[in-house]
């Protein structure tokens, strides 16, 4: 997949609703969250972490994500998918423990691919298992913007192209 790509139908992932004052212990069932909905609804974020509760995903990659809706709002972000390769419980209570510190009054869902197929097949992912992780997503940012990926971009280290300074440079 790569910037100008028309994003496919019908990809859904596995997530649990985030309610700012939850409980990060509190459990539910995952539900299916479909991209097409969320495509539809406007402009989509979508960023990749490699893992939940990572030290640079959780101490600044998320944090600066969270903190900066004015500028995702000037780009016509309407939602926002914050999606690993790990199982939608472990995202469920990062992603309550991150809307909860950042007091986030914003929908940001935290979604699972759970066995990586979306990953893979798009390539937008890597054995990570030297370092205990197994198949893991890449750490990205893509815009979609009326179907299409209008910014996708990678980082390899750091988070300069899938920070707030390199989404704010998406063309839609």
């Amino acid at each position: 997949m790569q910037q100008g790509d028309k994003f496919p139908s019908g990809i859904e992932f596995l997530y649990i609703p985030v309610s700012k004052g939850e409980d990060a212990l509190a459990c539910s069932r995952p539900l299916k969250l479909s991209f097409d909905k969320l495509i539809a609804d406007g402009n989509l974020l979508v960023v990749s972490v490699p893992a939940a509760f990572s030290p640079l995903c959780t101490e600044q990659h998320l944090p600066e994500i969270l903190t900066n809706f004015d500028k995702l709002d000037a780009l016509g972000i309407k939602n926002v998918v914050v999606y690993s390769v790990n199982d939608a419980f472990t995202l469920n209570a990062w992603g309550k423990l991150l809307v909860n510190k950042y007091n986030v009054e914003r929908n940001v869902y935290f979604a699972s691919d759970p066995n990586g197929q979306f990953t893979a097949s798009h390539k937008l992912g890597s054995d990570k298992s030297k370092f205990g992780m197994g198949y893991r997503s890449e750490r990205f940012a893509m815009v979609i913007s009326k179907g299409v990926v209008a910014y996708l971009k990678k980082d390899d280290q750091g988070m300069e192209n899938s920070g707030i300074k390199g989404i704010i440079t998406a063309k839609l």
